[in-house]
């Protein structure tokens, strides 16, 4: 008999919706635009499986950009806490920690939910570590659900980590995939996510035979005389809609009525070993070389903004020079901006100006940038606001808060994304407030990039409670460098 359900987070009408249509079903797609809450959907139902004894663990996979928001922010809002969970993140480390935690997590426990988290770059083969403690993983346990975050990842057929997702899959009862952008470049990229959540589900037993019913082909020449066929239009795309409207979901922001009109969406970024070094030596003997350069600080305030600048790629040194270092950040944005839907205008915020031009390079090619910065002079940053307003098409408007931060106006955009962020928290609230005022006619959602083991994540969390960042920060400094994740 199934139990009384009790949600810890209050669902909004579509995610009820969804949830309660769904919850038992062995397999189901959710193509949600970013913002939904698909994720609340997914461990809803978890909970929903596992009180009723239907599963005993899950598995979540997804890209590294992605996978830490799960355990850091979507289980412990949405999980309740008098359900017992046992979390275990893979990791190729050798610690003797991480040794005990992997091989506690094949030792099923009665009565708790055990979560494996995996990032889909270490499923690209079946030899790699990965694969094999995922396949242990759900041998060990009587009955799993599998979830493949931004599905898009195994779009491709003949790719590794598609092929291991998919015979991993086989052997979980239950399975989710999880996107916002099903189709990337074109319909074809159906296929193998619909194959992970039931092979043949689609109609057809192959891909050649799929891609040749719903593909329009012709014959290009190669050389003198080799001809390929190269695909130049799709067809019968509504009977491909058909196919898989039984076991999958499309939503739009504009379509969830009882959505806030603000949308926060926080998004982890693994720290690099190099600024990991930089931030411990800067922190205990105040002092590191950074590429050529020698950085030395003071005191708490000097090393909150070296490590703040670390945490985006970047770090003056003594003399004055930027010195690069690794970060995992100009990546993520690149991925987030290519992930937004066709026309999507986004804001774009960075705190110092070696970030605009970190996010200048990271975005060249991918869609148009109008900055507006100390970097930009007077008539050309009214050029830039005319262009983003009226120029349709994707586009980011590229700014700082301290310059651009008041009086504009930019309802044009629905999206905002931090990629740094300052200590001034009326800098942050006048900087939402330039796409969320009267005008604006859709629900606006905030990213903001936090790079773990950094000073991002209590200054974002401050910023979140409304407090004064650059008093409350500095009472704490310690704490940044005391955050760190088990990876």
């Amino acid at each position: 008999m199934d139990h009384v359900f009790q949600y810890k987070t209050t669902p909004f009408n579509h995610q009820r919706n969804i949830f309660e249509q769904t919850r038992d079903y062995q397999y189901y797609a959710l193509f949600w635009e970013m913002g939904t809450g698909k994720s609340k959907v997914v461990i809803d139902t978890a909970q929903w499986l596992f009180v009723n004894e239907k599963i005993d663990s899950i598995i979540i996979t997804a890209e590294k950009g992605y996978y830490l928001n799960w355990i850091l922010n979507e289980f412990p809002t949405h999980w309740p806490e008098h359900l017992p969970v046992r979390v275990t993140v893979w990791s190729s480390y050798t610690t003797k920690a991480k040794k005990d935690e992997l091989a506690n997590g094949l030792v099923p426990v009665p009565g708790v939910l055990d979560i494996l988290i995996v990032n889909i770059e270490s499923l690209s083969g079946k030899n790699m570590g990965g694969s094999k403690y995922t396949e242990q993983f759900r041998d060990a346990h009587s009955s799993t659900m599998m979830v493949v975050d931004e599905s898009t990842t195994i779009k491709s057929p003949t790719a590794g980590r598609t092929k291991q997702c998919i015979a991993i899959g086989k052997r979980c009862q239950y399975r989710r995939i999880l996107t916002g952008t099903p189709i990337t470049q074109s319909p074809i990229d159906l296929f193998a996510q619909c194959e992970f959540l039931k092979l043949g589900v689609t109609g057809f037993k192959s891909f050649t035979s799929f891609r040749a019913y719903y593909s329009i082909m012709q014959p290009m020449q190669i050389g003198y005389n080799r001809q390929i066929m190269q695909t130049v239009g799709y067809r019968e795309l509504d009977d491909l809609a058909k196919r898989i409207q039984p076991f999958s979901s499309r939503l739009l922001k504009a379509d969830c009525l009882d959505l806030p009109d603000k949308v926060y969406a926080p998004i982890y970024v693994e720290s690099t070993d190099e600024q990991d070094l930089h931030n411990n030596l800067l922190k205990k003997a105040m002092m590191t070389n950074i590429g050529q350069g020698l950085v030395t600080v003071e005191n708490a305030l000097s090393v909150l903004t070296k490590t703040l600048q670390i945490a985006g790629g970047h770090c003056k040194d003594d003399e004055g020079n930027v010195q690069r270092v690794k970060s995992n950040k100009p990546e993520r944005l690149k991925q987030l901006i290519e992930d937004l839907p066709a026309g999507t205008k986004a804001i774009v915020w960075g705190y110092f100006q070696e970030d605009m031009q970190i996010i200048q390079e990271t975005l060249k090619g991918i869609c148009p940038v109008y900055e507006v910065s100390g970097r930009v002079e007077g008539e050309q940053r009214e050029s830039n606001i005319k262009k983003f307003r009226e120029i349709p098409g994707t586009s980011v408007f590229l700014a700082s808060p301290r310059v651009a931060g008041k009086s504009l106006t930019l309802v044009e955009a629905t999206v905002s994304i931090y990629y740094s962020n300052g200590f001034n928290l009326e800098h942050r609230l006048q900087s939402e407030d330039r796409n969320h005022r009267i005008g604006q006619r859709n629900k606006v959602t905030y990213y903001d990039l936090i790079c773990l083991n950094s000073p991002d994540v209590k200054v974002v969390q401050a910023l979140k409670a409304k407090e004064v960042v650059s008093r409350q920060v500095l009472d704490k400094i310690e704490a940044f460098f005391d955050y760190q994740v088990a990876l």
